[in-house]
Formats: structure tokens, sequence, C-alpha cells
């Protein structure tokens, strides 16, 4: 007969409750109804209820099944076995080297490999009452065919992979060790290039891709130190040379760690004749400001030369959720210098965010490939740097600690604008071509620019193109924007703008009686207005240029030349021969008897007219080629390339008239200082890395300075406000 339903439990009880005395059955606590027997004895009856049948279906019939092993690459998918009438919600999780990717249903995943080696995938299930989640399913991950690279192999101090590989996970090239990529690495969707400082990575003509045809991978991270000098013991440093490749990575090249690590920023980069393509970010330099003594910041050593940056149509970013916004991001990094390099942006979406370069409290060069140290190279001979297809073609924002942004010899060809700088130090834009007539993305402000420059301490054009051939009007067409630029003057000399709405826009306060915006010897051709200044805004009152006629001329003008609805009485001055009235609105007064001659430009001349031959590139059959005239300037030689003459300093830069040169590395013996046109002013006989010089005799202007070391000169451009 049923007796009391106790259980007599013996034995060390640490481990749990002693439920001896208390009736499980009446309870409900026990999985069955009543038993028989007596009390330390096996059971001769035993009747289950329910509670016995649902616990071994969820608990035990709820199991994941799918393959144990898989290919990367692939995408195999796990199903969870649960009894037919359960509602259970499923929560599936996995684990590093393993992604989740889609679930047709509750009960079914679909997973993407990221790396090689050992990894599981599990569940957490509503329904289970013993335990939510289930135990870890495992799965190993293995290679197709092609050899892996777990760990580097080094003889001695050298690596050389000069075949096809899988690189199945992360590696590190440490300090004192060089890895040279010569053949083609295919790296998994998580593998990661990590150069520490000392160690160097080489692609010279290897190709490094991702290993899954829709897959990105995540690029290569070099380290360095903040604190120290940019040389290769103190960081990590990459080179690419002879036709190297990088493609289909989140970010090709990270110069210093993630975004919340200030600690390992520093890196360099030396890139030549290499091409970055479809990544969704190619470079991102990261802060670089080392100081040393009273010298603020010294300048990163990076540089491009002859690189091509593009993404089109057979990008992989909408399946990896990545978004192309730039192809270089320089964060608060000096100096970094681009040499005949091409930009491009062929077939992708709008994005209001898309710029070839973005710099952020960053300065750089964006320069022909003509070396100033290269008296072989003469500018008939350089290759241009080419920006095409992006709504800001270059972005800069934000001043640096020291500095300016150069922008010479480049082509800027199918963007919303060409160049925009807000809120940044003095820049110079020289010899570029800004051709105004596509409109790659729609967006609500109108028209399209080639540059917008608002907020900035000063600028120098000189020489520089911006022409449309089609109807000036629709869109909008404007050669430069000036908005706000109050700080500094704003020399617009010797430029041609042609077949434009506005050939010059100023907008907002742009001068006053003694500094501002200024125009002069510039042509302005077949333009709706040359020079237009609406309400409330205003130039620099007196429009001359060191002394000399203002001399603009405009031809074949719809409107006016220039038009001044601002407050302000402009006095423009030319030689014997005026501006037609009828080409004036406004209050402009006109003034006579200027020197002419200062429209003779002998800094570099350039016919602004003749487009170049175009080249072939993939995908875009229109790329312009660098052929331009050859100068018929000075010239003062020196270079600093890799020489450490690059550490040449002038501060402050502008100035009073008084500054210092300071060579951190060599000593300076002598020092000349030249006018743009090439005469001597000055030598002055040094014996020291750092000296003052006092020029304040000098009038406010541009001169150029030969720094002659016991390594070599240098050749720096010092302006005297």
């Amino acid at each position: 007969m049923p007796i009391t339903s106790t259980l007599d439990i013996s034995g060390n009880m640490n481990y749990c409750t002693d439920i001896s005395t208390r009736d499980l059955v009446a309870k409900g606590l026990t999985p069955f109804d009543s038993y028989t027997g007596v009390i330390d004895s096996n059971m001769e009856h035993v009747t289950f209820n329910q509670n016995i049948f649902n616990y071994l279906i969820n608990e035990i019939e709820t199991y994941i099944q799918g393959n144990r092993e898989v290919t990367m690459c692939t995408s195999p998918t796990y199903t969870l076995h649960l009894p037919q009438d359960s509602s259970a919600t499923v929560t599936w999780l996995c684990s590093d080297n393993l992604q989740i990717k889609t679930g047709n249903d509750p009960y079914t995943v679909t997973l993407s490999p990221l790396s090689l080696g050992d990894g599981w995938v599990s569940a957490e299930v509503s329904t289970l009452k013993h335990r939510k989640r289930l135990a870890n399913y495992p799965v190993h991950i293995i290679s197709n065919s092609l050899p892996t690279i777990d760990t580097l192999q080094y003889l001695g101090s050298t690596l050389i992979l000069d075949s096809t590989y899988i690189l199945g996970d992360s590696v590190a090239v440490d300090s004192g060790k060089v890895m040279t990529v010569t053949g083609t690495l295919h790296c998994a969707p998580s593998a990661r290039i990590i150069v520490r400082p000392g160690g160097k990575l080489v692609v010279d003509g290897g190709t490094l891709t991702t290993a899954c045809d829709a897959e990105m991978w995540p690029g290569i991270t070099v380290l360095g130190h903040p604190d120290k000098r940019q040389i290769a013991q103190n960081q990590g440093s990459m080179e690419l040379r002879n036709g190297a490749v990088i493609e289909h990575a989140r970010c090709g090249i990270t110069l210093g760690a993630d975004e919340d690590d200030t600690l390992h920023t520093g890196g360099i980069l030396s890139a030549t004749d290499a091409s970055f393509c479809n990544c969704a970010r190619a470079i991102n330099f990261r802060p670089y400001a080392y100081s040393l003594g009273p010298i603020c910041c010294q300048s990163n050593r990076s540089s491009c030369t002859r690189c091509t940056f593009v993404v089109d149509s057979s990008n992989r970013f909408s399946q990896n959720n990545a978004t192309f916004n730039e192809h270089i991001l320089l964060q608060d990094v000096l100096s970094v210098k681009f040499y005949g390099c091409s930009l491009f942006n062929i077939g992708l979406g709008g994005n209001s965010q898309n710029c070839g370069i973005r710099a952020l409290g960053a300065t750089f060069g964006l320069l022909d490939d003509c070396l100033p140290s290269d008296p072989n190279c003469p500018n008939a001979l350089a290759r241009r740097s080419l920006v095409s297809g992006f709504f800001q073609g270059v972005r800069v924002a934000g001043e640096a600690k020291v500095g300016g942004t150069s922008v010479i010899n480049t082509v800027f060809r199918n963007n919303n604008y060409g160049a925009w700088f807000q809120d940044c130090l003095p820049v110079t834009i020289r010899r570029c071509r800004f051709q105004l007539d596509s409109l790659p993305f729609a967006f609500s402000r109108p028209g399209v620019f080639g540059v917008y420059l608002s907020g900035c301490d000063g600028a120098e054009f000189q020489a520089d193109t911006f022409i449309r051939t089609n109807n000036p009007s629709s869109p909008i067409s404007r050669g430069i924007y000036a908005n706000d630029n109050n700080l500094g003057d704003v020399i617009v000399y010797h430029n041609l703008f042609e077949n434009l709405r506005y050939g010059i826009y100023a907008n907002g306060n742009n001068g006053d009686s003694t500094m501002g915006l200024h125009f002069a010897c510039n042509e302005f051709l077949f333009n709706n207005y040359g020079i237009y200044i609406p309400s409330s805004s205003t130039v620099a009152m007196r429009q001359k240029y060191r002394g000399y006629a203002a001399a603009n001329t405009f031809t074949g003008i719809t409107n006016y030349g220039i038009y001044n609805a601002g407050p302000q009485n402009i006095n423009y001055y030319n030689g014997s021969v005026g501006l037609d009235p009828s080409l004036i609105y406004g209050s402009v007064t006109q003034h006579y008897g200027a020197p002419s001659s200062g429209c003779f430009f002998s800094w570099e001349t350039i016919n602004p007219i003749v487009d170049p031959e175009p080249i072939k590139t993939e995908g875009d059959s229109t790329a312009d080629t660098p052929n331009m005239d050859p100068p018929k300037a000075f010239s003062l030689g020196g270079g600093s390339a890799g020489t450490g003459l690059e550490d040449v300093s002038i501060f402050p830069n502008p100035n009073n008239g008084q500054f210092t040169i300071h060579s951190p590395q060599f000593t300076i013996y002598r020092i000349q200082l030249y006018d743009v046109y090439g005469k001597l002013l000055r030598t002055v006989n040094v014996n020291a890395n750092m000296t003052e010089v006092d020029v304040r005799e000098l009038c406010a202007g541009v001169y150029v300075l030969r720094v002659e070391t016991d390594s070599g000169a240098v050749v720096k451009r010092v302006v005297r406000n």
C-alpha cells in the first residue's frame, strides 16, 4: 500500500537541502504520483505524472543539428530540434570566429566562418526549465586547398610569402622582423595584420585581398609611438611598391590603433605605384604630433606616390554593412604627402559624406609626382593628382596645430565640390584644374563648386582653372565660393574662370580696409558674373596686388564683371585703361595709373585653357593626364623627402617679419631668402641648429627660404604679414 512520499537521503548533505521530511508527492514537486515500497528500499511500483513527460521532451529532445566540420567561405546552416508542439523563443549564439548571417525561421541559423580553428554554436530556448542555454555545439573551420598561415615562420628576421596563401587568423609582425608579400594573401573575414613598433610589412607587387567572395577583411594596423620620432626603430612601418594591391578591406591601412587607443599612433607608410580597390576606407592616419623642444609638432613622414584609390560597382559594402565615406582620412596629423595620386569614385550611390580625402584638424599636400629634390623631373613630365566622382573631392575642417594644406597641380572633375575648406589654417591652391560640368550627387544645396572656402585664416589661389563647358546656370556653377574668411588675406591671382554662373562668389565678411579677399590678374571668360558680392557682404576694400593694378580681364560677360551689392565702396586700381562701366554694378570706384606689370607671372606659367590629353583608366575612360607646360620660374633645388630635412621648421609662419628656423637633426650653415621672382634678398651664415631671422623691413608677402645644412638643403615658404 502507498506510504508517505518522503525521500530519505543519507550521507553528506552539504551539497543539497535535506528533503527527507517533506511529502514531495503531495506538494507536486516530483514527476510521479505515488510509489509503493519501504523506506530505504527499491520502490516496487511508481506511477508517473505528466511532469516527467514534459521534462523528457523539453530537456532531452531539444538539441542542435548540423555539420561539425565546415570550410572557410561556406555558409553552414544549423537547426534546433524541438518538440512539434513547442512555441519557444530562440536566441542563437556563436564563437568569435563565426558570425550569424541569416535565419530562415527561429529554429534555423546560417553562419559565416570568420577565421580558421575551433568554434561553437549554441542557443537559448525559452521553454527549457532546467537550463535555458544549450551546451556548445562544436564546429571546426578548415581551409580549402590553399596553404594556410596561422603563425609566421621567419628565417632569421625575414619572412617572404611568394605564393598564394590563406591567412586564417590575425598575425603580428614583431619588432625587428620584416614580412614581405610578393604573392597573393587571401585574408579571412576577421584576419588582421598587425605591424608592431620596429616591425615592417612590405608588399612588393603582391596582393592582399579577402579570402571569401562576398566578405571583406579588416585590413592592416601599423602601430607606433606618438611620443617618439618617426624612424624605423620607433615606429611600425609599411611599404607598398611595384603594383602592390590592397582590396576589399574595411580599412586597408590604419596608422595607429583603434579610436579609443591613443598610445600606439605614429606608424609610417611609404606607398609607390600601388592600388587600393573597393576598400570602405583605404588609409586612416591616426593622430601623430610628436613635439621636440620649442617646436610644436613634428610631421608624419608617410607619403603615397602615383597610387590609385578606387571604388566601383564591384564593391562588397552592402553585403558587409559597410559604408564608404572617404578613401583617405587624416586626423590630427601633419604634412602627409600625396604625389601624383588618383582618387576615383565610380558608380557608387549618393552619400553626402562622400570624399576623396578628409582632413580633420590635419594638414597635407596633394601634389604632382615631381619632387622638389628631383631636377630631372620638369613640370612637363609631372603626373598630376586627380580627384573624380565625389560629393566633396577634398574636405578640410578644423584648424591643425601648425602649417597649412597645399593642393598643387591637381585635376578635380565630376565632383559636387572640388575642394571644401572650413575653419582651417591658410591653404594654397596652385596650378589646379576644376572641371565643373558634372554633378554626381543631387542634394538640397544647389549647384557645383570648384572651391568652397569658409572661416579660414587665409588662402592663395594661383594659376588655377575653373571651367565649365555646358550651361553655366543649370545647375548653378561657382568657381570660388568664399564665405566669412575675415581672419587673413585670400589672394586670387592669375586664375581663369570660364563659362560659369559666378567666377568668384563672396558671401559674408571677406575683408575690410586692411585685408581680405583680393582678386588680381584673373581672366573671366563668358561668365554670367565675374565677381559677385551679395548684400551685407564684403571683400578687401582696396583691389590691387602688391602695389600693382588689379588688372582683371572680363570677356563675354552676360551680366556684370564686378557685382557689388554689399555696404562698402570698393577702390579698384587700374593701369592706364579702366573697366567698362557697364561691367560694374554697385559702389566701385576706379582709380587709374597703378603699375600694370604686376600681372607678369613668373612663378610658373601654364596655359590654363588647354585640357591635358586623356589616359585610359578602368571604369573611367576620360581620366586626365598630368601634362603641364615646363616651368619658367627659377629653381632653388634642394629637397627633403625621407632624409630628415623635412623636419626643418619655421615658426611662427605666417609672421610679422621675425621668425625662427630650427633643424632638429642637422646643423644649419647658411640661409638664403628670395622673393617669388627669384631675386636673392639676403644671405645669412649660421653655425647652429636654431637661429632667429629678422626681416621686418620687407613688405608683406610670400618669400622663399633656402636652408642649407651639413646634410643638404631644403626649400621652405615663409609668409610675412
